[in-house]
């Protein structure tokens, strides 16, 4: 099934994937690209946040299919379905994907997915 995703900030205003490119980047220090996502700067995964993001959605429907949810759940979709467990190893290959999220934890995001 199908889910689309918005990006709400702490007062439930909706916000710009755009926007989250932008602060991707800037947290990241890659250049922003108007016509692709952010990836990380170590290169070594085939993967921009965009489709990270995906990814940490579908896994954490595991849990809450839809609704609002907290970055911080998508973290713990992460380590319980998904690709995150507590290795150094792991940790560090997905540092940039960890720092996004808790910038998103202090940021106050909540996240809103839907079925389509």
């Amino acid at each position: 099934m199908a889910f689309n995703v918005e990006f709400q900030d702490k007062e439930g205003n909706q916000i710009e994937f755009n926007h989250i490119d932008a602060e991707v980047c800037n947290l990241w220090n890659v250049p922003f690209d108007d016509e692709n996502w952010a990836s990380p700067p170590d290169g070594k995964r085939n993967e921009n946040w965009y489709q990270f993001l995906g990814r940490a959605v579908f896994v954490t429907r595991g849990i809450k299919e839809t609704g609002t949810f907290n970055p911080s759940e998508l973290f713990q979709g992460l380590c319980r379905y998904g690709c995150m467990y507590p290795d150094i190893s792991v940790i560090y290959e997905n540092r940039y994907y960890i720092a996004m999220i808790f910038d998103w934890i202090t940021k106050e995001y909540k996240i809103v997915v839907t079925n389509s």
